[in-house]
């Protein structure tokens, strides 16, 4: 029995899993090798015992027994598979929330309804709206008063009767006025052109209302939670949730997949942007998804299923049939030197995908790797030990 065994040492599976995937690798690897139960196969042995340390040379009658495969030829991105959300784009949804506290008095606009920016949504009854439209329009009296005032004194100081600091003082109540109504101007903005306590709640967009939170008759506090939220249906996006532990080799522009259970093909896309914060609780961070040719029947709200294509490093990577483990920490490989002679290598691994696992340090492109019967070989070369 060879004191290696086949798995990836960069994945950190539970015990359980781990424990399978040993056992299903080692199984396929010993078949593929043409020895089981019940085989007649010899295994292989080696040829010569005066190699250096960690080589082994085969007869060839032993070498038919393995699977030989160039680095450059087994290179595959791999794929990152995370759950996602599908979403109405930020860009294109806007919230709408109450400017000042008060009542609604009425309601004009239903979720699904197709509105124009400027649409009546709600009427609300306030009367922080009558004091605020109440104090503009007095500020604006004032600032009257404070020209009238600076005039009168400005003509006597021509007339050389006036008194000059009666003229500077007039003249900063002016001032002191006109500041006085562009605030309460910039209040008044906010609860539009209607009159009195009467507020109307319009649409900030050309869309669809996609949420209603508010009843006929519901008191709002301003700035509480939005009231009407109205966005463009149709323009979506994927937003995945990704471990940080996997957001190594993430990138925009990546391709990816994405696999929604109401549609039956996957649907192509894009990586438009990496979220740089990981939510404290779930050590997941967002990650934008732009889908290239929009499904109709994709809807906002859907649950989705996504891989990312990460970025390759160096474009090398081994089958996991490949990789031996030394005593539950290094990885190895063996490489061929020449026909018939093998050397042991340690390799630094990836994340592997698809039965596959890039190769981070340890080969070179050019280089073959024994990627079927790498247990046996290992076993010969113990015999020379």
């Amino acid at each position: 029995m060879s004191r290696f065994t086949v798995i990836n040492e960069s994945v950190r599976w539970p015990s359980l899993l781990l424990a399978t995937v040993l056992a299903a690798v080692l199984v396929s690897a010993l078949a593929g090798c043409g020895v089981g139960e019940g085989s007649d196969a010899p295994a292989p042995s080696p040829a010569r015992h005066d190699l250096p340390l960690g080589q082994v040379r085969l007869t060839e009658a032993a070498l038919r027994h393995l699977e030989i495969r160039p680095v450059a030829q087994a290179d595959v991105a791999p794929l990152a598979w995370v759950p996602g959300k599908v979403a109405i784009r930020d860009d294109r949804v806007s919230e709408l929330t109450a400017p000042v506290a008060g009542r609604i008095v009425g309601l004009h606009a239903n979720i699904g309804d197709l509105v124009k920016a400027g649409a009546a949504l709600a009427t609300m009854a306030s009367p922080d709206a009558a004091r605020i439209r109440s104090e503009h329009a007095n500020s604006r009296v004032e600032l009257e008063v404070a020209q009238a005032e600076f005039e009168r004194q400005r003509i006597m100081l021509e007339k050389e009767i006036g008194i000059r600091a009666e003229y500077d003082l007039a003249r900063a109540k002016v001032k002191q006025a006109g500041n006085e109504v562009a605030r309460a101007a910039h209040a008044a903005s906010f609860l539009g052109r209607d009159g009195a306590d009467q507020v109307v709640l319009r649409s900030p967009r050309d869309g669809t209302v996609i949420a209603r939170n508010v009843a006929l008759g519901a008191a709002v506090d301003a700035g509480s939670e939005p009231l009407f939220t109205v966005g463009e249906a149709a323009a979506l996006w994927v937003v995945a949730e990704v471990f940080e532990t996997d957001m190594i080799g993430m990138r925009p522009g990546a391709p990816v997949q994405v696999r929604v259970a109401t549609i039956g093909e996957a649907l192509a896309g894009r990586v438009m942007r990496v979220g740089s914060v990981v939510h404290d609780q779930t050590r997941r961070a967002p990650v934008y998804i732009a889908i290239d040719q929009p499904h109709p029947r994709l809807r906002a709200g859907m649950l989705a299923r996504v891989g990312i294509e990460l970025e390759r490093n160096g474009g090398m990577s081994v089958p996991l049939t490949a990789v031996l483990i030394k005593d539950g920490q290094s990885a190895l490989v063996y490489v061929q030197k020449q026909p018939g002679l093998f050397e042991a290598r340690a390799v630094t691994l990836g994340t592997p995908a698809h039965g596959m696992v890039p190769v981070l340090h340890g080969l070179a492109a050019e280089e073959s790797v024994v990627v079927k019967g790498a247990l046996l070989l290992d076993g010969a070369a113990s015999q020379l030990l």
